[in-house]
């Protein structure tokens, strides 16, 4: 007995050890490691203040032999004051899905020298996430390295920068579902010259699946404003227009558009287009119709008017029982005219003659890149409900 009783718990030593193992893994990445596959001819191996390093100067580097869902990834950055977008892509899937986590230097010490957004069939939805648990602030030093270390774990994600004990930015719900993917660096500045410069370089990437060394706070409950619509229907995706007020020719064969499929909004509202629509291939500009069907019974031979506060992005019109009433362009310019293209409720109030009875809202939706979203909000009905069927 004693022997079987050693055999047994050697063999649940053995297991709990290899859990353990699996569990905290430690994955030192050399540059030099061929299992680096980098995306673009711009970039070198070349030491920077004596540490082995990758300068890229655009596109990526990635390991997709590396699979990673909840754990720490860390790594030495060091880049210039020029503008670009240096950061790390995590949970990778093939059809081009990810979190990315990436630093802006050109705004060092700004609000948004940290940006988390999801990215949707390689389109990033980053004019959809940002203040509070999306973007903060910090300093980047020129042309030294400084250690980042992104915590994950569920739908939550932590990003601590230098030397600092306490995270620079706390993501506390991503976006996607958690799944395991690969990883990816990646490093880009727009207008860069061949005599430029170098601007982002890498150093020291460690990868430690499954180890969790941060408390996330609890969740906060997210209290809905009241009014806030929470379904929608959406038509086919469709190639579009740059202009949204051409779309209005366009509205009887949106009205007719099929088949109209049921979804839902985030929490706070936020459709997430990209979720459920596919760019069409080859598309620089593609689109599609949101509809919400509304009920009304105003006093006979009157209307009631409601008003609809409506968040979106890229370019948007809308129109009430086949009535163009707003259009509306939010895509990015960077400048003349300056537009970030960010998505807020505060974006667009449009005020609706409700008829008694059904009245039909239709939006025409266009996108080009940085987030295809909608909003809304209706305030001050009375009788007025949404009847749009829920997914």
């Amino acid at each position: 007995m004693r022997a079987l009783s050693a055999i047994l718990i050697s063999i649940l030593t053995a297991g709990l050890v290899s859990a353990a193992d699996s569990t905290n893994k430690v994955l030192e990445l050399d540059f030099e490691d061929a299992g680096w596959e980098i995306l673009g001819d711009n970039h070198r191996l070349e030491p920077l203040d004596g540490r082995p390093a990758l300068r890229l100067r655009g596109g990526a580097a990635q390991r997709t032999d590396v699979s990673f869902q909840d754990g720490t990834i860390e790594f030495d950055m060091a880049v210039s004051e020029r503008r670009s977008f240096v950061g790390v892509q995590l949970r990778c899937q093939e059809n081009g899905d990810s979190e990315h986590i990436y630093f802006r230097p050109h705004k060092s010490t700004l609000p948004d020298a940290i940006q988390y957004t999801p990215v949707l069939a390689n389109n990033s939805q980053w004019q959809l996430f940002h203040d509070q648990g999306a973007s903060a602030a910090v300093e980047f030093p020129d042309w030294q390295w400084v250690r980042v270390r992104v915590v994950v774990e569920g739908t939550r994600a932590a990003i601590f920068y230098g030397d600092d004990a306490e995270p620079a930015l706390v993501v506390p719900r991503l976006a996607l579902e958690p799944r395991a993917g690969f990883i990816r660096l990646s490093s880009g500045a727009p207008g860069l010259q061949p005599d430029e410069p170098d601007y982002s370089a890498f150093a020291n990437v460690v990868v430690r699946p499954g180890w969790v060394p941060y408390d996330f706070p609890d969740l906060e409950p997210v209290e809905s404003p009241e009014g806030l619509i929470t379904s929608w229907e959406l038509s086919p995706v469709f190639a579009a227009s740059p202009e949204p007020r051409n779309l209005a020719e366009d509205l009887s064969a949106g009205l007719a558009s099929g088949p109209w499929k049921s979804v839902s909004a985030d929490s706070d509202g936020l459709l997430l287009l990209s979720r459920h629509l596919p760019r069409p291939d080859g598309a620089a500009w593609w689109g599609a119709y949101a509809r919400l069907v509304l009920e009304a019974d105003p006093p006979e031979g009157e209307v009631e008017t409601v008003e609809i506060q409506v968040g979106y992005s890229d370019n948007l019109l809308f129109a009430l029982n086949g009535q163009p009433l707003f259009s509306g362009v939010q895509s990015y310019s960077f400048n003349f005219p300056r537009r970030q293209g960010l998505i807020t409720l505060e974006q667009a109030t449009v005020y609706l003659p409700l008829r008694k009875g059904r009245n039909e809202i239709l939006i025409a939706l266009t996108e080009r890149f940085g987030g295809w979203g909608l909003m809304g909000r209706l305030v001050g009905a009375k009788t007025a409900r949404v009847v749009t069927p829920s997914p």
